[in-house]
Formats: C-alpha cells, structure tokens, sequence
C-alpha cells in the first residue's frame, strides 16, 4: 500500500519486444507471453530469468504461466511438454501454458 491507501503495483517486467513480453506480478508468479513466432530457446531464456529473480527475491512461489496464441501452440507443443516435466520434475517448478486468441499490440 502507498500513503495515500492505494495498492501499489509491484509487477516487474523483465524482458520486452515486439514479439514476447516477461514478467513477475505481485504474486511472484512469472509470465511469459507469447505474441509472435520466436525461437523455442528464448521461452527457456525467459524462465530460466524468471527463476533467476525469483531466487534472488528468496520467493518460494516458482509458478510460470506461457501464454501462446493458438496458431502457435502446435508449434511449441512437443518441446514444450518435455521442458514442462522436467521443470517439474528436477526444479520444482509449475509451468501453465494457456492458449490466447491471436494478439497484436498488447502490453502484457
């Protein structure tokens, strides 16, 4: 809360572009959102930083939602799913992946 009784908006973005947005709300769970076709390494990039933050905030919370457009999904899916489970399983940590509708100028 501020002074004035506000809630204060602790959401930290990590990493921006045209064709990927990453961030940590204020329930340390990480974000990742997908808007354009990108390279399958940059999504374990953006949560091998998103881990790295939640470590140095000494959070337990290790929670990471993927958000991918639809027509993309598919793209992803094998990879993603073996990357899925062995997050789970060696770092304990809970990836979500959610399917969006297609997205154009978004800031999260």
């Amino acid at each position: 809360m501020t002074e004035t009784g506000e809630e204060e908006d602790t959401t930290r973005v990590i990493l921006t572009s045209d064709r990927f947005r990453v961030w940590i709300d204020d329930l340390s769970i990480g974000h990742v959102r997908v808007i354009k076709r990108i390279n399958f390494g940059m999504i374990i990039s953006a949560i091998r930083q998103i881990v790295s933050d939640q470590q140095k905030k000494s959070e337990k919370t290790r929670i990471i939602r993927i958000y991918i457009p639809r027509s993309l999904r598919s793209i992803h899916s094998e990879n993603l799913q073996a990357f899925i489970q062995f997050a789970k399983d060696c770092g304990n940590i809970s990836i979500e992946v959610i399917e969006t509708e297609e997205l154009q100028n978004t800031t999260h």
